[in-house]
């Protein structure tokens, strides 16, 4: 990927269409060995628990946020855990978020589904993923 939006387009692409292995291979290489395919699937589930409807589209935001903001944990949201030491300041592309939704038809009974936020970071010219958290929709 050569940009934080197509990266987050093909993010939601493989969450929509449960191709958990697809998402895992968007996370950059040191995070691969940290964050499993089974890993995503289950944050998904956890994040759709209770929802009658699932992801049918999304919709991406990128936040204005710089690394050093997003070092400790928020107690209010995303990022809940502190981010990886592999994120540095020279590879940093962005902290972003992607709002899931359900099909247009089903709106009026349930208009999100779920957040994803990731930091998006550059290795070797290519965007990729180098933290992932699924949030209750805001």
């Amino acid at each position: 990927m050569t940009s934080n939006d197509a990266l987050c387009n093909a993010l939601a692409k493989c969450i929509v269409e449960r191709d958990f292995p697809g998402a895992h291979a968007l996370l950059a290489p040191w995070y691969r060995s940290r964050l499993s395919v089974g890993d995503i699937e289950r944050m998904v589930d956890e994040a759709s628990e209770g929802q009658t409807h699932p992801p049918h589209g999304w919709s991406v935001d990128q936040g204005v946020v710089e690394l050093g903001d997003l070092r400790g944990p928020d107690a209010y949201g995303p990022p809940s855990k502190g981010l990886s030491k592999e994120i540095t300041d020279d590879n940093f592309r962005g902290w972003l978020s992607i709002q899931f939704v359900p099909d247009p038809a089903v709106q009026e009974e349930q208009n999100v589904c779920f957040d994803l936020w990731l930091a998006t970071i550059e290795h070797r010219g290519d965007f990729q993923i180098g933290y992932l958290e699924a949030a209750e929709a805001t």
